[in-house]
């Protein structure tokens, strides 16, 4: 938390803890839902994440993992143009306007191309 507030970033909001039955009305004011998992255990890898799921439901895009085999099987069978996987372990390679948020280890974020008007990240 104290890298994203040291960032002073217009693109990043904090938010408070929201109860499980607002999040549908909350996440539908957002446009990307990103899926921090990084397919480190079995379960992350072979199935699809609820946050997957629900992020599709309020009609948000959805990035995720690359590794996560089942959420990639899920957007091959089902044609979903909304997800969209993410190499995380290079993010540099991402085209210019995709959204940088978390680098391990941390490293400058550059807000110099326009990037989506809200990310949330739960």
């Amino acid at each position: 938390l104290e890298f994203l507030h040291n960032l002073k970033s217009t693109y990043i909001s904090i938010l408070k803890s929201i109860p499980y039955f607002e999040l549908p009305e909350k996440l539908a004011t957002y446009d990307i839902g990103l899926v921090l998992y990084k397919g480190h255990i079995s379960n992350y890898i072979f199935n699809v994440p609820n946050k997957v799921l629900e992020y599709l439901v309020c009609g948000l895009q959805v990035r995720y993992s690359e590794e996560l085999v089942s959420t990639n099987k899920f957007k091959q069978e089902y044609d979903i143009q909304q997800l969209i996987s993410i190499n995380f372990t290079n993010l540099m390679s991402l085209p210019e306007k995709s959204v940088f948020v978390i680098f391990d280890p941390p490293q400058k974020i550059h807000e110099k191309s326009p990037l989506v008007s809200k990310l949330i990240t739960t």
